[in-house]
């Protein structure tokens, strides 16, 4: 076996005949890093002229010539051929000592489990044993099954098939996220796909999220169209009507438990009852009032609407994946990320060629009391999606003295 830079249309070949596969092992992502100021390079694994897997590695010479690398969702081998696996490994150390590496991390696309909301298993990959005693074998340390969020890439994401009707996806959606959709459509959200890839007009959203807007730019550049935007305007017309709606049915509600009250036809458990219910219209009332008078002033302030939620996903084979997503904090009762992604769901429930949506990131803790991101995992989980588990991060120092050199002169520089 050999090892070899290698073309982006033989890298791009590869990763179309073999089942593994991520948008980060990809020549649009190596585009990208690159726009970021990164270096990168494509390399196969040969057995004669017979590609036996490949990985996208971006790099940073950072000391005395020396680089720290990173393959994100990286290598894409087949996993099921430990032997194989052997051989690459093997290979592959030899590179980075080689090619001067001080440190490497690697996250093979390796699923571990399958799991349901709750945290059950329902599909185990037997092999992911060997995997892991390979790669440590051949001297990576691997970060272990943490269950948040410690290694560069999440360990558990998100995966809902969606090759089916929408009426049947929304079926199995759970009762809440329902009635959030429905909230979010009655105070007049319309989502909309933005095709001038203008990010200028998100800065007030996307300021909530890590990222300068060059980095999003950097993305289109990437992935053209297989990069897509979609945003939550909302109607601030149907948005006081439906407000001022709200109120008063409220209102109605709250002057019949008032009149109730009044006529003291009521005694005992049932007379609690009726207060308790009167303070609970009491509140809901108030913030009715409050959402009334809001919806008001936004109306003044923006007559054609007003952006309040933005979601960014990548295609890649047939999945779509979640990349970024942010709302203004000041309309969270709106849910509108909930109805961007409902509304994505719908538009691709009908296409062919995309069978599952990546919701991304959500936390390996199913234990809702014990989960510090429980609404990040109810949130994702509520779609009917299922929770994928990675087997981790591995990571090397390839080169030890050179190494303690860094921590010792280097990082004072």
């Amino acid at each position: 076996m050999r090892i070899g830079v290698i073309s982006p249309d033989n890298f791009n070949n590869y990763i179309s005949s073999i089942n593994y596969g991520d948008y980060f092992q990809t020549n649009e992502y190596k585009i990208f890093a690159e726009k970021n100021k990164l270096k990168t390079k494509l390399i196969g694994f040969f057995e004669g002229d017979t590609i036996k897997g490949v990985c996208l590695i971006i790099y940073k010479r950072i000391f005395f010539g020396y680089a720290n690398g990173f393959a994100p969702r990286g290598l894409i081998t087949d996993y099921s051929d430990i032997n194989n696996l052997n051989k690459i490994l093997s290979l592959f150390n030899k590179y980075l000592d080689y090619d001067k590496y001080m440190t490497f991390k690697i996250d093979p696309p390796l699923i571990v489990f399958k799991r349901n909301r709750k945290g059950k298993v329902i599909e185990k990959f037997d092999y992911s044993k060997e995997v892991l005693n390979a790669f440590k074998r051949h001297g990576f340390t691997h970060s272990g099954f943490n269950k948040y969020f410690e290694n560069t890439n999440p360990r558990f994401e998100t995966l809902l098939e969606i090759n089916t009707t929408k009426d049947l996806l929304f079926s199995k959606l759970r009762k809440q996220l329902r009635n959030k959709l429905r909230k979010s459509i009655k105070y007049g959200l319309t989502i909309y796909k933005d095709n001038k890839y203008n990010f200028d007009i998100f800065k007030h959203i996307l300021v909530n999220t890590d990222k300068p807007i060059s980095w999003y730019k950097n993305l289109y550049y990437a992935f053209k169209d297989n990069l897509e935007i979609y945003y939550a305007k909302l109607n601030t017309v149907e948005y006081v009507e439906n407000s001022r709606k709200l109120y008063e049915k409220e209102l109605e509600k709250n002057d019949y438990l008032t009149s109730i009250i009044q006529t003291n036809g009521y005694k005992g458990k049932n007379m609690t009852l009726i207060l308790n219910q009167k303070m609970q219209s009491d509140k809901i009332l108030a913030a009715y009032k409050s959402y009334m008078v809001e919806a008001t002033e936004l109306l003044k302030n923006n007559p054609d609407g007003l952006i309040v939620g933005v979601s960014i996903i990548i295609k890649f084979k047939d999945t779509i994946y979640l990349l970024k997503e942010s709302y203004d904090r000041k309309y969270k009762n709106l849910c509108s990320n909930y109805l961007i992604k409902w509304k994505i769901i719908e538009k691709y429930s009908d296409d062919d060629k995309i069978n599952y949506f990546n919701l991304g990131a959500i936390s390996g803790e199913f234990d809702f009391n014990k989960n510090t991101y429980r609404g990040l995992n109810e949130m994702k989980l509520s779609y009917n999606a299922k929770a994928i588990e990675y087997m981790g991060e591995f990571s090397k120092i390839v080169a030890p003295n050179i190494y303690k050199m860094y921590i010792t002169f280097g990082k004072k520089q």
